[in-house]
């Protein structure tokens, strides 16, 4: 597979993982408007989450499926022999979907009331962190699928963090590293000791089977730019002085 093959491979499977978390959104809002009702919140809630947590399951699943076989085809790129048989992800249990969706719907519904917003405008809001959430926990089918097929897997060189084309500065700030990872964990998921996928984050860690993989080009670039915006500072100093040069740019970078 070739340098441009390999990158519209990771290209696709990026797109193909963005798509699942806009159709989850767009869902999630049309279920939202039909089984939940401001003037009834409380009453309305324990369906309307049900429904969501169902909503997340099936969405966290086809991540999961899309990652085995894009993490194949990085193996095949690399002319390593064999294949692979994908793990699944790990179990999502009942009590901390419960919890995640809790804290960002209900939770947030009623501080925003207590802070003076009107039901629809706290409605909204929880929209907005419930979206991120979800996103957050069916994109996890993915991540966890490539960290666990990797497992027993010893021919990647590392791991590296690839972006959805539009990272905040911390996420791009990780991506400029290359495939400096020791694994997935240190490449972006906290559970693992490692810096977190936060809300509405199309990250992904992936493996890299070839010091040359077209994957580490956007992080090199990254982190030409890293060193020039930061030069002569270090620390928190150097990630506020690259924050305040992300934030500012015209356009998003395609990492």
């Amino acid at each position: 597979m070739s340098a441009a093959e390999q990158q519209r491979a990771a290209a696709a499977y990026q797109a193909q993982q963005r798509a699942l978390s806009s159709t989850l959104v767009r869902d999630l809002v049309k279920l939202l408007k039909m089984l939940f009702t401001v003037e009834r919140a409380e009453e309305s809630w324990p369906a309307t989450q049900m429904a969501l947590a169902a909503m997340v399951v099936a969405s966290r699943q086809q991540s999961a499926n899309l990652a085995g076989p894009y993490y194949q085809r990085l193996r095949t790129a690399a002319g390593l022999p064999g294949g692979v048989v994908p793990a699944e992800p790990r179990e999502l249990t009942s009590d901390r979907l419960s919890a995640a969706l809790d804290s960002a719907g209900m939770a947030v519904m009623r501080q925003s009331l207590r802070l003076g917003a009107t039901p629809a405008q706290a409605r909204d809001r929880m929209a907005v962190t419930l979206s991120g959430t979800a996103t957050r926990l069916a994109l996890e089918g993915g991540r966890d699928v490539m960290e666990a097929t990797s497992h027993d897997d010893e021919g990647a060189l590392g791991w590296a963090r690839i972006g959805d084309g539009d990272p905040c500065s911390w996420c791009a700030m990780l991506i400029s590293r290359g495939a400096v990872y020791e694994s997935a964990r240190t490449a972006g998921d906290s559970r693992y000791g490692g810096a977190t996928y936060h809300d509405h984050d199309g990250c992904q860690a992936v493996p890299i089977f070839d010091a040359d993989s077209p994957l580490l080009n956007a992080a090199d670039s990254l982190y030409a730019d890293w060193k020039r915006v930061t030069a002569g500072t270090g620390g928190d100093e150097a990630r506020k002085v690259w924050r305040r040069y992300w934030e500012g740019r015209d356009k998003p970078a395609e990492v």
